[in-house]
């Protein structure tokens, strides 16, 4: 997902986060054993496996030094909302790889992330995961983008798990828009803010912000209420 949401404008301060801000500090070893599980459960009868080669590349990917909220921190974040929600999800595999990779390639403000994101995807799952698993886990990553509703339950389930911090307490909230900020420090706070509210406000404009029941009842009301308090303030 690439979406505008930071604090107030403050450039400098972005361009001191985007030096000194720390990497993330989940245990990466822990995610590298995770991933592992997930692909060797779905590979092709009789292939083998490359689950230690891929968990490097995607994790690697997800400690870029230019990310400081697209990192594995938010990688871990989505992967528990998944374990919280996983009884009322049909098919967690297809959700769970659709969570590994929607952001494996993040540049800030570049326009296709989300289908370079997809293409990385195919290429290392080519000759590992059934065909179908491959096309449709595609196809979900792309529609990260929250520029269209989701057309399927495992597709639901992905944005509203990719958006669920926007329902977090106002201080993660607020840590998390620090976080985005400081990873596009060089555009202009003016192009930022316009941006971000813009994105904000499509979302209010929404009958409901999360599709699902158990990410609506979770985060609905609170996601509104941080949106309106930071448009407002």
């Amino acid at each position: 997902m690439s979406y505008y949401l930071l604090p107030h404008p403050d450039t400098k301060k972005a361009e001191r986060m985007d030096k000194m801000a720390p990497r993330p500090s989940d245990d990466v070893e822990t995610l590298r054993l995770r991933f592992t599980a997930i692909w060797d459960r779905n590979l092709d009868a009789e292939r083998p496996s490359k689950a230690t080669n891929v968990a490097e590349i995607v994790i690697d990917k997800h400690m870029e030094h230019h990310r400081h909220y697209h990192n594995t921190r938010h990688l871990s974040f989505c992967l528990s909302e998944l374990d919280h929600a996983q009884s009322s999800i049909d098919e967690p595999d297809v959700v769970e790889l659709s969570i590994w990779f929607h952001d494996a390639v993040y540049m800030p403000n570049a326009s296709d992330n989300e289908n370079q994101s997809a293409a990385l995807f195919l290429q290392l799952a080519r000759g590992q995961l059934p065909e179908l698993l491959c096309r449709t886990v595609a196809g979900i990553i792309q529609a990260t983008h929250h520029q269209q509703p989701p057309t399927t339950k495992n597709e639901a389930c992905v944005l509203d798990i990719d958006l669920a911090s926007i329902g977090l307490p106002w201080e993660d909230f607020n840590r998390d828009n620090e976080a985005l900020r400081a990873e596009v420090p060089r555009i202009h706070d003016n192009l930022y803010y316009e941006g971000k509210s813009s994105f904000l406000t499509s979302l209010l404009a929404r009958d409901k912000i999360y599709f699902t029941k158990y990410f609506y009842d979770r985060f609905e009301s609170r996601a509104r209420d941080n949106i309106k308090r930071y448009l407002n303030s």
